[in-house]
């Protein structure tokens, strides 16, 4: 103790007895201490530092957020490297889990003298009076809400804080404290982290470190066990190291971590559900990154899911973002970590029988707008498939891949035929119809001599195995490429290839197809009779078989024709009816040419004011 003296404070008194130094305790009552290799929270940190002081009415901060996003972690740093500054009285640390025993140790630290333990209400009281004037931060680590009393949480307020971690995303509400949420490691704080603590992955391309952090969703505790397991197995290279992990569970990484590891992380909280909880957290991991409650109710099969998915959220293991359509999600380490349980191959079948009823519901062209709220969902049950089952896959790709290409989506429908190219069979026919659909984007984004290779590769699988209906497709799509280049004989002699055959099979559509693009080149030369009498043929077939894209093209050339023999009224009406049906189907490409059409033909007239509009 220091005696009361003027002076006291002078260390050459002889009276003066030098102050303990202020205890700053970490985990386990262990002296506080930095933690090595900190990386990617400066900012939340600097976060920390404002909420505990820049508000004298906030007392309290709960950290949230799932395991392993490093918590704990956080708050080390914080109470070694800024706590001394900003609490100069010290901390206390307490553990969580243990909180009853906890509260009487370090109310024996300010006062409790007492042989027997306090009862939690008489530590909380001493706490309350003795740190209230006192600049001191308590932490209280790892508060589970399901197994310990909220009460028992000490927040004396005045000078002192108090900082909780906690999975939970409403202790912080039931507190009436300020939160601060942790997310994933940034892949460039993630990417400094792995070359620091493993120096050979410098000279390895950023991509191949990424996609090890990615396989962890970024989750710091991921990226340090990755750390152990290539500082223990010097053999394995990035991408080897990536190969073994894509192909053992998650679990093969808890083997590297002495504490515990990735998936035991989250086995404690999956242990703690009830079967419902259980059910809807397997249909979110099989439902796409981002999803709606009514697929997680028809995947999970427990009813009303509102309930479920708030207790999920509260736990920190279901992710919401209000502002979308799909609100629903799992980070990616925590849906890894649930496939792997038992069952999963339910979910996964109720999850593809929930796509393919979803896919045939809304399957007239018309309903473009309905298809396309389940598109995620029907990707996912593509990539799913396509490793297990390609023919079943391929049911749910090709009303996918048509649907992304009528409304434009051409990154997402090159990528969804790549993926089928990767999965199928060299030289099947699925992979023919693949690369057909990759030449039909590319030609779309005006990448001809790249739509030419892959239809040229089409046609050569289709005519090895003899399919005469992949040949004339084929045929027609490389002589729209070759218009598009200007060569129109060349053109033409592809168009007709592609119409014999046609006949010979009797496939209407794949005729109607042939005359219109024949009419497209006729118009081309100037034969515009000839044009016309395509496009009519073409269009009478495509009314015959009610396909209203196919209409609309016939209808949007032959007003392209009657404005080149100076026709505009009938150009006009061919491209109003154009493009009424391209807005019935949602096919904004074509909108955009019948708006563009209808402008040229305002313009003819002189009706500048109303071209420009159009």
């Amino acid at each position: 103790m220091i005696v009361d003296s003027p002076d006291a404070k002078d260390p050459k008194a002889s009276f003066y007895v030098e102050p303990e130094p202020a205890l700053f305790e970490g985990p386990g009552q262990a002296p506080a201490r930095s933690v090595p290799h900190f990386k990617g929270r400066d900012n939340e940190l600097a976060e920390l530092e404002q909420l505990l002081l820049g508000d004298n009415r906030t007392v309290c901060v709960v950290a949230t957020g799932i395991g392993g996003v490093g918590k704990t972690t956080l708050v080390e740093e914080f109470v070694a490297t800024r706590a001394p500054v900003l609490f100069p009285d010290g901390a206390a640390w307490l553990d969580g889990s243990q909180l009853v025993s906890e509260l009487g140790r370090v109310s024996r630290r300010f006062g409790w003298t007492d042989s027997r333990e306090p009862t939690p209400a008489e530590a909380i009281d001493l706490l309350g009076t003795v740190l209230h004037t006192k600049p001191f931060l308590l932490v209280v680590d790892n508060y589970d809400p399901d197994h310990g009393y909220l009460g028992h949480v000490p927040v004396p307020g005045g000078q002192c804080r108090s900082l909780v971690t906690s999975r939970s995303r409403t202790v912080n509400v039931r507190l009436d404290a300020a939160a601060l949420v942790l997310g994933a490691w940034t892949i460039e704080a993630c990417r400094e982290y792995l070359r620091e603590r493993c120096p050979r992955l410098g000279a390895v391309a950023d991509s191949e470190v990424d996609a090890l952090a990615e396989f962890v969703g970024r989750l710091p505790l991921g990226v340090r066990l990755l750390v152990s397991m290539l500082s223990q197995r010097r053999s394995l290279d990035a991408a080897a190291a990536l190969k073994l992990l894509e192909a053992q569970s998650l679990r093969v990484l808890d083997k590297y971590e002495t504490d515990r590891g990735i998936a035991a992380t989250f086995q404690v909280s999956y242990d703690a559900l009830t079967n419902d909880g259980r059910r809807v957290l397997q249909a979110l991991a099989v439902c796409a990154k981002q999803t709606r409650p009514a697929v997680v109710e028809a995947v999970a099969g427990v009813g009303d899911v509102g309930e479920l998915l708030d207790d999920l959220h509260a736990r920190g293991l279901a992710e919401f973002s209000a502002e979308a359509d799909a609100p629903w999600g799992l980070s990616d380490v925590v849906r890894m970590f649930v496939v792997e349980q038992p069952g999963h191959e339910e979910f996964e079948a109720a999850h593809t029988g929930w796509a393919r009823a979803h896919l045939k519901e809304h399957s007239e062209a018309t309903a473009y707008q309905e298809f396309g709220a389940g598109v995620d969902e029907a990707r996912r049950a593509f990539e799913r498939l396509r490793w297990t089952d390609i023919e079943q896959a391929a049911t749910i790709y090709r009303p996918l891949e048509d649907h992304l290409t009528v409304v434009g989506r051409y990154p997402e429908a090159i990528a969804l035929s790549e993926s089928l190219i990767v999965a199928a069979p060299a030289g099947s026919e699925l992979a023919a119809n693949a690369m057909n659909d990759l030449g039909i984007c590319y030609q779309m984004l005006g990448d001809i001599p790249k739509a030419i290779d892959f239809l040229e590769r089409s046609l050569a699988v289709h005519e090895k195995l003899g399919h005469l209906q992949g040949q004339a497709n084929q045929l027609g799509n490389l002589g729209i490429c070759y218009r598009t280049l200007g060569d129109i004989p060349k053109a033409i002699d592809f168009h007709e290839r592609s119409l014999a055959i046609e006949e010979k099979i009797g496939r209407l559509q794949g005729q109607a197809s042939a005359l219109t693009n024949l009419g497209n080149c006729y118009r081309t030369l100037g034969d515009i009779p000839k044009a016309i009498d395509f496009h009519e043929r073409s269009l009478a077939i495509e009314e015959k078989i009610g396909r209203l894209q196919g209409q609309a093209s016939a209808l949007t050339n032959l007003g392209n024709c009657y404005r080149t023999l100076g026709d505009i009224p009938k150009a006009i009406d061919f491209h109003e009816r154009s493009l009424a049906i391209e807005e019935k189907i949602g096919r904004l490409q074509g909108q955009a040419s019948a708006l563009t059409n209808l402008g040229n033909c305002y313009r003819t007239l002189g009706d500048i004011p109303k071209a420009i509009d159009f």
